[in-house]
């Protein structure tokens, strides 16, 4: 048996020694096929360099080629890559709107009439921008002030409370709105106004225009903070309101003799001069008196020429005052006109409103723009290139003048791709002032429709 074993271990050992050497012979032959192969390539590449250094200027007039076709249209790619970096801008800038709370826009007109508008049913007054609010947003057809009067409608508006609840309503022998920039009367500062509460949820406010809820002034008219009490970031309008007075001329020096008390002013200045020239005293002690005296004559023709003490409407001021003093276009607490003037006021208010929506469409936190405007509140007054369109007159300008300020917002709303994002809400503080007439008789108020008491107000 272990004969046996043996013979057969043999056989095993020669027959794995012939399969090895078949092995070789294939990895062998393998090798060699491998090698002819990459000579081969090794020739290729050869022939085609040998090639291109017969032929050398070919690449580089092709790529020349390429240079000049790029020069001659480069023009396009340049403009074509400006489109796509305005396009990507555009998808980030409304992405950012898209996540951001949206802004408030709030638009109030002065003493406009319901009847005044087209999309309420006028026929002869144009107001396309006002209408497309109407017709792309909703259209409110009973809408009440809460009072018939600038301050305390406005007031109301801001607080969304009754104006008696905090003392801004007339009593008798009072006036019924605040009739000075420098009154000590206005919205108390511990009522809470959308400013306020927008400002507190991280808003940026801004109030443009017209005021009339008080300045707060302090000491010789210092630190007139207004709007920047109740909110306002900043402030670029008017403080009081519009007044007829502030249209035309007026004259400081007022001195009718026929009036009783002019006559006794210059008889006392007289008995003085003479009084003191009899006295025989020194010419300087002469002198010092007089001075003394005339400031005193002085002071009291100042204070009843131009102020109205002595009459029933006590807080009455003379034209010259209204103009000059209460006329005022201020910048923060900065007054930038004195006197103010009325033509091109509109434009320079809607300016200023374009400008804040362009100077904070790009922040992350939104804006609440309270724009209010002079229009139209009397004197009627217009810019030049709007002037005379209008078939009502004075009046009608002054409402289309005002339409075109609520389209140059709208237009910077949509330049900015802020108009998706934003709540704009037009309205009048209350109905038109029908009584207003102006130099020549003739009506400059507003027309309330088929509202047809004193005032009527309107909302959209």
């Amino acid at each position: 048996m272990v004969v046996g074993d043996e013979h057969h271990h043999q056989q095993q050992l020669k027959h794995q020694q012939h399969q090895q050497q078949g092995k070789d012979e294939v990895t062998h032959k393998e090798v060699k096929e491998l090698q002819q192969e990459k000579d081969s390539k090794q020739q290729r590449k050869s022939d085609e360099q040998h090639e291109k250094d017969e032929k050398p200027g070919e690449e580089d007039e092709q790529l020349e080629g390429e240079d000049k076709a790029s020069e001659a249209g480069g023009e396009q790619p340049v403009q074509k890559n400006e489109e796509q970096h305005q396009h990507k801008q555009h998808q980030q800038q409304h992405q950012m709107q898209k996540h951001r709370r949206p802004n408030v826009v709030v638009l109030v007109a002065d003493d406009l009439g319901i009847g005044d508008l087209g999309c309420y049913g006028n026929t002869t007054i144009n107001t396309p921008n006002i209408d497309r609010l109407a017709r792309e947003g909703v259209r409110l057809s009973h809408h009440l002030s809460a009072a018939a009067y600038c301050t305390p409608s406005r007031a109301a508006l801001l607080t969304a409370r009754y104006p008696a609840r905090y003392g801004l309503v007339a009593e008798e022998g009072t006036p019924t709105v605040i009739v000075h920039v420098a009154s000590k009367v206005g919205l108390p500062l511990d009522e809470v106004t959308l400013a306020t509460a927008l400002s507190a949820a991280n808003y940026t406010t801004a109030a443009v225009g017209k005021w009339h809820l008080g300045q707060r002034c302090g000491l010789l008219g210092q630190d007139c903070r207004g709007p920047q009490l109740h909110g306002f970031q900043s402030f670029y309008g008017l403080p009081l309101s519009l007044l007829n007075e502030m249209a035309g001329d007026h004259p400081f020096w007022i001195f009718p003799l026929s009036d009783p008390f002019y006559q006794v002013l210059v008889s006392l200045w007289l008995v003085s001069a003479v009084t003191l020239w009899l006295l025989k005293w020194r010419r300087s002690v002469v002198t010092v008196c007089l001075v003394l005296v005339t400031l005193v004559l002085a002071a009291s023709w100042f204070i009843h020429t131009h102020y109205s003490f002595h009459n029933k409407i006590w807080w009455q001021v003379s034209p010259w005052m209204d103009k000059y003093m209460n006329g005022i276009l201020m910048h923060d607490e900065k007054v930038v006109e004195q006197p103010l003037l009325l033509e091109g006021l509109s434009q320079r208010l809607v300016g200023h409103s374009v400008k804040f929506i362009a100077d904070h469409s790009q922040d992350e936190q939104p804006f609440f723009l309270y724009h209010s405007f002079a229009h139209v509140h009397t004197p009627m007054f217009t810019a030049s290139h709007m002037a005379g369109r209008s078939k009502h007159g004075r009046y009608g300008d002054n409402v289309e003048e005002m339409d075109q300020g609520v389209g140059d917002i709208l237009a910077a709303l949509e330049e900015h791709g802020l108009n998706e994002n934003t709540i704009v809400y037009f309205l009048s503080d209350h109905g038109g002032h029908l009584e207003a007439v102006d130099e020549n008789d003739q009506r400059v108020g507003g027309y309330n429709g088929h509202f047809k008491g004193q005032f009527s107000t309107y909302l959209l």
